[in-house]
């Protein structure tokens, strides 16, 4: 007899039945915001450098795995041209948020753009968008297997 599952890990990828992959996020944020604790003890005794090269090097990897496949792309309003993160999304910016906070030692409501430019880094979002067009380039391009190239539609010239 075979057992039905909701669930399964594949290579580090937790899929579940509607592709939504909120498990998996869930679990990286969870295992995340255990390196953010670790961070904030940490932030008292080691200078800045150390500190980002912690979260880049134990931290950040959680996120950038199979990040091509998750993510999932802004929403935009059409009555306010504002743009919206997915909620699961605006959750794992914040983990970023908060180790740069921890990591620059300002506080709660600090702008999130001018931490990222002081710290030299990109968003979350912009991060996993341009990852999506490099992997996009690379298939187009006849840099990966060719089955990935066989999967998208001819390309029209203008």
């Amino acid at each position: 007899m075979v057992t039905q599952v909701f669930s399964h890990k594949h290579l580090g990828l937790t899929f579940d039945t509607k592709l939504s992959f909120i498990s998996h996020i869930n679990e990286k944020i969870k295992r995340s915001m255990q390196g953010i604790g670790i961070l904030k003890y940490l932030s008292k005794y080691l200078p800045l450098n150390s500190l980002i090269q912690i979260y880049k090097l134990f931290i950040r990897p959680h996120f950038d795995y199979a990040d091509v496949i998750y993510h999932t792309p802004s929403v935009t309003n059409l009555f306010n041209n504002s743009i919206s993160l997915n909620n699961l999304m605006e959750r794992v910016e914040k983990i970023q948020y908060r180790a740069a906070l921890i990591i620059t030692g300002t506080w709660q409501g600090s702008s999130r753009n001018k931490l990222y430019e002081e710290l030299g880094w990109e968003s979350l979002h912009d991060r996993r968008r341009l990852r999506c067009l490099i992997q996009f380039y690379k298939i187009h391009n006849n840099m990966t297997p060719a089955n990935l190239k066989n999967q998208l539609p001819p390309l029209r010239r203008m």
